[in-house]
């Protein structure tokens, strides 16, 4: 699968679209779906031909004029498929990542006017879909309401167990049966949970507030299990947990609006931060699809100050503290 600009007129205009299609490529591994983009620039340059002819040799990405003509180009795409058929909106979003990908780069101008066209809104339906939800949409704002709830008493609680771990010492200076001390020690990797089962002393020797704090929600710990409960709940308090997760991953599926086996599986390749947004890898193993998908950054509100960031490599969070990031809704394909 080749682009060659000899076999069209607008030669510039493909060398530098199939520019950014062959590095998205190379950066994404994506196979099959680069098909679309190389049918998406194909459609395009066709249409530039037809339209301008020989004026087509001199066009490219940094001419104002070629506005009207890429919004020409898009609405025309549904004439040659099905009412319902999906290809019109998939090739104009796919031409739009591109054109997007180069007005991010900073050594590679772009008309204004046309990175305002790739930015904006897809003047083109998705084609025919139905909706099949588990969940009434009241339902799922609700299990939106209460993940955020989870995201702000997870800061809270972690903000809470960082700010006692500072007014705390090593254990050895202070004391082992302190918790302001042993979460000192833990937040800073002096001690670990052996040194906790190894120097603390028996259930019934420990103060009433260190007793308290390892139970948690229980009543009372359990002496065969209480040290291993106690380094739970230190850990709790510095770090989030497994089932504090969860949350992010309802916001994540609210966010981008892929199911939750597509947004749950990211690992450091899955994640590409970009100069403006961050693309991600969505696989579904089920259906054996694996998609790319790029997320804008949404501004926060004007009469909104920034939030402080805090920073600490023993955070999950860029800045312990710090409000998660939020994405647009809308992704550029």
């Amino acid at each position: 699968m080749a682009l060659d600009p000899a076999d069209f007129r607008c030669t510039r205009l493909v060398m530098q679209l199939a520019d950014e299609w062959v590095e998205y490529v190379a950066a994404t591994a994506i196979t099959f779906h680069a098909r679309t983009y190389h049918m998406a620039i194909s459609r395009l340059c066709e249409y530039v031909d037809k339209t301008l002819g020989p004026e087509a040799e001199g066009v490219s990405l940094t001419d104002q004029g070629l506005f009207d003509l890429l919004v020409d180009w898009e609405l025309s795409l549904p004439e040659s498929y099905a009412p319902s058929s999906t290809y019109p909106s998939v090739m104009a979003a796919g031409l739009r990542l591109l054109v997007v990908r180069r007005d991010d780069h900073p050594d590679r101008p772009v008309a204004p006017d046309l990175a305002k066209w790739a930015h904006g809104p897809a003047l083109l339906s998705s084609g025919e879909k139905k909706e099949r939800d588990e969940f009434e949409r009241q339902e799922k704002r609700a299990l939106v309401r209460a993940a955020w709830q989870s995201v702000h008493a997870t800061r809270k609680r972690l903000d809470e167990g960082w700010a006692m771990a500072e007014q705390g010492q090593h254990p050895n200076e202070g004391s082992w049966t302190n918790i302001a001390d042993l979460l000192w020690g833990l937040a800073h990797e002096q001690i670990t949970p052996d040194d906790i089962r190894r120097r603390l002393p028996p259930l019934r020797k420990w103060p009433p507030d260190l007793a308290a704090f390892a139970a948690g929600l229980d009543r009372a710990p359990h002496p065969q299990t209480a040290r291993l409960q106690l380094a739970r709940q230190l850990y709790a308090r510095l770090y989030p947990h497994t089932f504090d997760l969860h949350a992010f991953r309802v916001l994540l599926m609210d966010a981008t609006g892929y199911t939750s086996e597509e947004v749950t599986g990211f690992g450091e390749k899955q994640v590409e931060f970009l100069p403006k947004g961050v693309r991600l890898t969505l696989i579904k193993n089920r259906a054996g699809l694996l998609r790319h998908r790029a997320f804008r950054d949404q501004p926060a509100p004007a009469d909104r100050p920034e939030p402080k960031r805090r920073a600490t490599s023993r955070s999950l969070w860029t800045g312990r503290g710090a409000r998660p990031a939020r994405w647009s809704a809308s992704s550029w394909t």
